[in-house]
């Protein structure tokens, strides 16, 4: 079952994804969260939630209690596939040492959600999805940020990893978190030699002078996909590569990504 709010099929809003099994949860959600701004999808299983993301990239993973799996599997399986991931906890209080464990592998926030307790979730899914941007403000594509930007950031990317993987390898890595990505839209904007580079099909000037917030998001995913392929063999890619003499764009691309 992947249920969702009322109108969720805006393409303009943020979209949530709750893996929990407890309706009462996502009552709860629906009743506080602003009907307007967000798309709340509720997965109670792994099943449940590869449906929709087969069909889908959610802006914000919250990881609560599922019938056939731990919170703790489900950021393992799917930490990637998502900009952000929020734990909740039924706790009063949120174990100091588990929320410094569990951010050192990619999650944004630990939340308690005992009654109460739902502010300071809000709060945090707030943050998780739109930063420190006020309420309300009109959510501008990440300094304008454009498909020449994107390329550029990613035959980067590309050429720094050489430093560590063979060419092959990284070419496989791309195509791996490509295929990942929810838009096969978006997906046959990329080509993706067997040696890693990347190009855009067509070329640019076919394409809009920015990204919208919706293909920024993808960018993100495409990036944190190769990431984490990359993972698979050497621990803490991510920050390796943001230790890198970078250009200022890729770099700030990179600080948008939460992977700490």
């Amino acid at each position: 079952m992947v249920a969702a709010t009322a109108n969720a099929d805006s393409k303009d809003r943020p979209i949530i994804l709750l893996a929990d099994y407890r309706d009462s949860l996502a009552h709860s959600l629906r009743q506080n969260l602003l009907d307007d701004r967000y798309n709340l999808y509720f997965c109670p299983t792994l099943e449940a939630i590869d449906r929709l993301l087969a069909r889908t990239t959610p802006h914000l993973l919250l990881v609560g209690s599922l019938v056939d799996a731990s919170c703790l599997e489900v950021q393992r399986l799917y930490g990637s596939k998502s900009n952000n991931v929020i734990i909740l906890v039924d706790d009063v209080e949120v174990n100091p040492f588990f929320r410094e464990w569990v951010k050192k592998k990619g999650v944004y926030e630990v939340i308690s959600i005992v009654p109460g307790k739902i502010r300071l979730l809000l709060d945090a899914i707030e943050k998780a999805v739109f930063g420190d941007q006020e309420v309300g403000e009109e959510q501008e594509s990440n300094w304008q940020f454009s498909y020449e930007d994107a390329l550029r950031s990613l035959q980067e990317i590309t050429q720094v990893s050489l430093q560590y993987f063979g060419e092959l390898a990284i070419g496989n890595y791309w195509k791996k978190a490509k295929a990942t990505l929810a838009d096969r839209n978006w997906q046959n904007l990329w080509s993706i030699a067997h040696n890693g580079r990347i190009s855009l099909v067509g070329g640019k000037k076919s394409l809009p002078t920015k990204l919208t917030d919706r293909e920024f998001l993808l960018l993100q995913m495409f990036i944190r996909g190769f990431v984490a392929e990359c993972e698979r063999i050497i621990k803490d890619y991510m920050e390796i590569i943001a230790s890198q003499k970078l250009s200022p764009k890729t770099a700030a691309l990179l600080s948008t990504i939460v992977h700490h």
